[in-house]
């Protein structure tokens, strides 16, 4: 499973963050389910890889919804994020876009 998160973790961070949003083919958009799933090292992990991809994309984002915390401060978010059951469907893409939305406006 490591060698798969770190695979993921390259391609976020070569393609940036909206290769991931889209979903490659074949593969489904990485969500809840899959997200408690994880390790705690393969979670920071995957987290390092889409902040490095995050950092590529962000010349065209506004300075408003760059994600500018650590990846440990994201887990322990998303972990909370999807505790909730009826989160488990979202795309941890967009779970993370809402929680680095709360986390900037408050």
């Amino acid at each position: 499973m490591v060698g798969r998160i770190c695979c993921v973790s390259l391609v976020v961070a070569a393609l940036g963050t909206s290769a991931v949003r889209a979903g490659a083919p074949g593969f489904p958009p990485l969500a809840g389910m899959w997200w408690r799933h994880l390790a705690p090292a393969e979670k920071q992990l995957w987290l390092g890889g889409f902040l490095a991809g995050a950092a590529v994309d962000s010349a065209a984002v506004p300075p408003e919804r760059r994600f500018r915390y650590a990846a440990t401060l994201y887990a322990s978010q998303l972990d909370d994020y999807y505790w909730w059951s009826d989160r488990v469907d979202t795309p941890v893409v967009d779970a993370l876009s809402t929680i680095n939305q709360e986390l900037t406006t408050h």
